[in-house]
């Protein structure tokens, strides 16, 4: 690429917003930002840049890849921001608060990370989160600000998908301490049953054992069907969380989906995400955290959830 193209051109992965495109996305961020302020949540804004040690642990090696570093003038290893809530939790954590208050902050910022060729480097989320002592409620609270926040921005037809890595956190824990536990979550994000199969078939776990994983990994559907749901060795018992989340929840574009995992390492509880027809990707991205602040070294409960904009975009320019 000659001087002048290089001029006119951005990076590959880089995503500017000219003119209709500036607009809308101003007008879904102005919605957004205004209901969580409506709502009590105050705005942070996180830094660009940031010491990668200080998040290394909350990435498995596979995913160190993902992040963009450089060396700065001292010899330390930078990292641009990968993650909004990675970098909010790091800076909520370094300052104290009263341990029974609840802080609830709001962001709009962009992200950068590696990814596959073709899709995109940079992008731009705005989420709200809460933080401190949150009791039994948080849940479904956050769940609440969401379905009302998809509203103010302009969402009518949604579906919402709740999963729950504790149960898997605790078959793991009973059955197969010694899995490499993320290899398999990362299976079962991707819905291949066959390879998760083919994986616990090779680690001398009882058949039974197996066909509960294999059904509960495979599982989508509703709370009543999910109480069908017939185990042989597993308890039904490492359902009651997500059974107490979903049985207030009363909408029917509501379903409960086993596969609804995240690649970042710290949930703890329910993972959601937010799926509009004819998108592929979710517009949604959220659930319960609370291991990201024990790494920190403060003992807080978190819930939350961010936007992406882009397909936000889309999904608001088709409705």
């Amino acid at each position: 690429m000659d001087n002048k193209q290089l001029f006119l051109h951005t990076p590959p992965g880089s995503k500017p917003f000219f003119k209709e495109d500036a607009l809308v996305c101003n007008k879904i961020t102005k919605s957004l930002t205004g209901f969580f302020e409506k709502n009590g949540f105050f705005p942070i804004e996180t830094p660009m840049i940031d010491y990668f040690d200080s998040y290394r642990d909350f990435f498995a090696k596979d995913k160190t890849k993902n992040c963009i570093r450089f060396i700065d003038q001292s010899g330390e290893v930078i990292m641009l921001r990968n993650d909004v809530t990675l970098f909010a939790a790091k800076m909520i954590a370094s300052r104290t608060f009263d341990k029974d208050n609840v802080l609830k902050y709001y962001y709009a910022d962009s992200i950068i990370r590696n990814a596959k060729s073709g899709n995109l480097h940079e992008h731009y989320q705005i989420g709200c989160e809460m933080v401190g002592s949150l009791g039994n409620t948080a849940d479904n609270d956050i769940l609440t600000i969401l379905q009302e926040s998809l509203a103010a921005a302009g969402v009518a037809k949604f579906s919402l998908h709740i999963g729950d890595i504790s149960v898997y956190k605790h078959i793991f824990a009973r059955f197969m301490p010694n899995a490499n536990s993320g290899e398999l979550l990362a299976v079962i994000k991707d819905r291949d049953i066959d390879t998760l199969k083919m994986k616990l078939c090779a680690m001398q776990i009882d058949n039974d054992v197996i066909d509960d994983i294999l059904d509960i990994a495979a599982f989508i559907g509703t709370r009543s069907e999910l109480e069908k749901l017939s185990l042989r060795k597993i308890s039904n018992d490492i359902f009651d969380n997500i059974k107490a989340i979903t049985a207030k929840i009363t909408a029917p574009n509501m379903v409960i989906d086993m596969s609804e995992l995240s690649d970042m390492d710290y949930y703890n509880g329910m993972i959601f995400h937010v799926y509009v027809p004819g998108l592929e990707i979710p517009i949604v991205s959220g659930g319960r955290y609370d291991l990201l602040f024990d790494k920190f070294g403060v003992s807080k409960q978190a819930v939350g959830f961010s936007y992406w904009l882009s397909p936000l975009k889309k999904a608001v320019s088709k409705e």
